[in-house]
């Protein structure tokens, strides 16, 4: 019955790695969660990854919020819905203005009984996801079949009376509807961020972090609350015990959303064929290594041989040909657009990798062992390390992207933490210390 849990991929908000949120929600009796970070997916294929051994279902999803403000909630219901998340994601991520063309606006003149409406309350509509607005965003509109209102435990003493809710409820409980036979759906939204009270200070430090502002100075609306820590899954059921309806969609949600992807060694979604089959792909990495050999080795010895022939077997066996290929292909183009390019790493002990000129090292002559790079024992699969100059890198990922984006080319990124210096001076700003203060206490 949690839809709105957070890891610290919340970046500034949340306190939990995804191990630590597995183990309390666990701890708490809970089967299945919704991981909802704040505008960010980050920490799910860990999540997903670790829950087996936790015995937890994971629900996908995101929290989409403007700072501490929440908007919605988007549930995946399996792959296709977490990928487009993830595309409106990275739109509202570009044009943030998006979500204030949803505010809620009072008319003059509305045919609403209530006299308010959304201006355009539905920024996403999908099958393949379910959408939760938070109870302070709903002001009576239709819902669509995707769309649920979602009740926190504090919201719950309030809801007889709401304007909104309260005629629903009389005229026949969550499933009631102003429009006369559609449903008004209702669920749970307790939100989970912090275990406790001591997270609870280390969430409103990096909200003040964050912000930039002074802690003693940090507004509540850019806050979480204590309301935010772990319920138990009894105390889940009894809080709601009065409202079954909203137990039942809650539960039902989370028993509709499936998303998974394939874990282990080898386990990836890459081109498998760089020329449409196998064989073809061996046969042109054949040809090219022929063709290149005179320039790399003008004296060919048996050495030279029998140690292509052997990287040649390996790289077969394990089906590397198109991903050797692929490669071969990226280095051509920067060298036909004169482009200077290094490649290092492991993948300079491949004899191969140095006749298709995809590295520069001569595996031979400095005695470098393939099984370094390839070895039918490596529990993850080999990667080049091919370096580009900031001038020309734009140009090859704009190639990369043009010729094998296909749900295969993707930008990885990685993050920074913060270490015992940024820590110190990021803390003493929030605390208003003075620059000379911060300074002495780095040094300390």
């Amino acid at each position: 019955m949690l839809l709105n849990c957070h890891t610290y991929y919340s970046f500034g908000y949340g306190t939990f790695s995804p191990e630590e949120l597995l183990a309390l929600v666990k701890t708490r009796g809970y089967s299945t969660f919704a991981l909802t970070d704040i505008n960010n997916t980050s920490a799910v294929f860990d999540t997903i990854r670790l829950s087996k051994e936790y015995g937890i279902k994971p629900v996908i999803g995101i929290d989409f919020r403007t700072g501490a403000k929440q908007h919605f909630v988007g549930l995946a219901k399996n792959n296709e819905g977490f990928y487009e998340l993830n595309e409106h994601l990275s739109s509202i991520l570009h044009h943030p203005d998006q979500f204030e063309n949803s505010k809620i606006r009072k008319l003059e003149d509305s045919p609403s009984s209530n006299g308010y409406q959304y201006s355009n309350l539905r920024i996403f509509q999908s099958s393949n996801v379910f959408i939760v607005y938070p109870l302070s965003n709903y002001r009576g509109q239709p819902l669509s079949e995707n769309e649920f209102i979602g009740v926190s435990i504090k919201d719950l003493p309030s809801l007889p009376f709401n304007p909104f809710v309260a005629p629903l409820l009389r005229r026949g409980g969550a499933y009631a509807s102003a429009r006369g036979g559609g449903e008004v759906r209702l669920v749970c939204l307790q939100t989970l961020s912090f275990e406790n009270k001591r997270h609870f200070n280390a969430h409103r430090l990096l909200r003040a972090i964050d912000k930039n502002t002074l802690l003693s100075k940090l507004p509540p609306e850019e806050q979480g609350t204590i309301h935010e820590m772990p319920v138990s899954h009894a105390d889940m059921r009894l809080a709601y015990a009065m409202y079954p309806e909203i137990i039942y969609n809650t539960e039902r949600i989370l028993e509709e959303c499936n998303v998974d992807f394939e874990f282990g060694k080898f386990a990836n979604k890459n081109l498998k064929h760089f020329t449409g089959t196998r064989d073809g792909d061996m046969q042109l990495l054949r040809d090219e290594c022929a063709k290149y050999l005179p320039y790399r080795y003008p004296e060919i010895t048996n050495t030279v041989v029998d140690r292509l022939e052997k990287e040649l077997d390996v790289i077969d066996q394990m089906g590397f040909a198109s991903y050797f290929l692929i490669n071969w292909d990226l280095v051509n183009y920067a060298r036909h657009k004169n482009y200077y390019y290094v490649g290092r790493g492991s993948g300079a002990n491949s004899m191969v990798a140095y006749l298709l000129r995809i590295t520069d090292v001569d595996p031979i002559d400095l005695d470098l062992y393939f099984e370094r790079f390839i070895n039918p024992f490596r529990t993850t699969p080999p990667d080049f390390d091919i370096d580009f100059s900031w001038t020309d890198r734009d140009d090859i990922t704009e190639y990369i992207f043009k010729k094998y984006d296909k749900g295969r080319a993707a930008l990885l990124g990685s993050y920074a933490t913060y270490q015992h210096d940024a820590v110190t001076r990021e803390l003493g700003k929030v605390f208003g210390l003075p620059p000379g203060e911060i300074d002495r206490l780095q040094r300390a």
